[in-house]
């Protein structure tokens, strides 16, 4: 039940207490900016407005009667001396404070940092960098972007992980930072419990290479070459317990096709020992090959769940579709980037920055960054994304003790 009361005024014996008494009772409980007021024939005329001004709501001037009069909601009727007008500023008022989460959201009044985990030039920084962009033309303030690169992401983390829950600090990174790279380095010492997930933004699925002078033609090749002769050919990825090691030695298993493993901690030279024959294969990123298919790297098949010739990558099958029942869990989705903050977000902060990360995902800068990488989008909001990361986590925390992967 929601009360109102209208004082009587009277220009000769009200005090200023009396005079601003309704008036203000409004701006405290609707978040008036200001009110205006004055006297007219005994009457007293109110006019608050909202200090959203993106939301501005305009209430028509209500003439209030000198008489007092104490207005109910609920099962009393109202008095018929109100007048029409009264009666619409008061159904608009009720409808004011009914209004959904959304319409209240609270953006941010100062800068924000955006954590990147990686080097700047990286397709994680141009994608952040875009992104920030788009935040900040909503809310109103500068985004810095500050890059916080080494130990595989996770110095960059632990930053977001200490920071103050208060939406000022962001960081746009991966999942596997989040629930993979904590299960095989020891040195981490953040959680998965220790951030929130704001929203998904793109996905770099993993792409099996060859280098130009390989005898492998095709991942039908390179599972056959596995099985004849376990353990012979050799592959790359970015290093233990990273998304291509696990996905190969998921494949391996569902397929007893056996591959030697050689972590590297620089993709540039991962890049230049699959040119050069080093590794038979290696696991990469879409961005790689598109920069290295002039020197005659290959594409052999793709992690992706759709078709991976869009973004002027060329056309390759994907895993799933090739090894059918074998393929590992469709639900292990490594690679998928996004906006994660400090865990314990004011929740109306949270709402802001959701509603804000969709929008800026949505920016023409931000696509043409996402092609520019080669970065699959796939926009989820933050409940669902984190659903995909439970899912996905799960899996890797599952097969990586069964493939024998020690922590370092």
């Amino acid at each position: 039940m929601i009360s109102w009361a209208v004082f009587k005024t009277d220009r000769r014996h009200a005090s200023g207490r009396q005079r601003g008494a309704f008036c203000s009772s409004i701006e405290r409980s609707m978040g008036c900016a200001k009110e205006f007021a004055h006297h007219r024939q005994g009457h007293r005329l109110c006019a608050p407005q909202v200090a959203d001004r993106d939301r501005m709501v305009t209430f028509p001037r209500v003439a209030l009667s000198k008489q007092r009069y104490s207005i109910k909601f609920g099962d009393n009727k109202m008095p018929q001396a109100l007048s029409k007008n009264l009666r619409i500023f008061l159904a608009a008022a009720a409808a004011f404070t009914a209004l959904p989460l959304t319409a209240q959201e609270q953006g941010p009044s100062r800068t924000i940092t955006m954590i990147v985990p990686l080097s700047a030039g990286s397709a994680f920084d141009v994608l952040g960098r875009a992104l920030a962009e788009g935040i900040s033309k909503a809310a109103g303030q500068p985004v810095v972007v500050l890059n916080r690169d080494g130990a595989a992401m996770t110095l960059g983390m632990d930053q977001l992980a200490k920071a103050k829950p208060d939406g000022y600090t962001i960081a746009f990174s991966s999942d596997i930072a989040v629930n993979m790279t904590p299960l095989v380095m020891r040195s981490v010492s953040y959680k998965e419990s220790d951030f929130e997930v704001v929203c998904r933004t793109n996905v770099l699925d993993p792409i099996v290479v060859t280098g130009p002078n390989s005898s492998i033609k095709s991942f039908e090749d390179l599972i056959a070459a596995g099985q004849r002769e376990p353990g012979k050919l050799t592959y790359g990825t970015s290093g233990i317990g990273q998304p291509g090691h696990v996905l190969v030695e998921a494949i391996s298993q569902q397929t007893g096709a056996k591959f030697a493993h050689v972590p590297f901690r620089n993709i540039g030279e991962l890049s230049i020992q699959t040119l050069n024959g080093g590794v038979a294969f290696s696991v990469t990123a879409p961005g790689i090959l598109a920069t290295f298919v002039p020197k005659g790297m290959r594409g052999l098949a793709t992690w992706a769940p759709v078709s991976a010739s869009n973004n002027g990558l060329p056309a390759m099958p994907r895993i799933k579709d090739l090894l059918g029942e074998r393929a590992p869990s469709a639900a292990f989705q490594p690679g998928s980037l996004g906006v994660f903050v400090p865990k314990g977000l004011d929740p109306n902060m949270r709402a802001w920055l959701r509603s804000t990360c969709k929008t800026a995902s949505e920016a023409p800068g931000f696509i043409a960054a996402s092609k520019a990488v080669f970065a699959r989008q796939a926009y989820l909001d933050g409940p669902a994304f984190q659903t995909a990361m439970n899912e996905s986590g799960k899996i890797a925390a599952d097969l990586i003790p069964r493939l024998n992967i020690k922590p370092e």
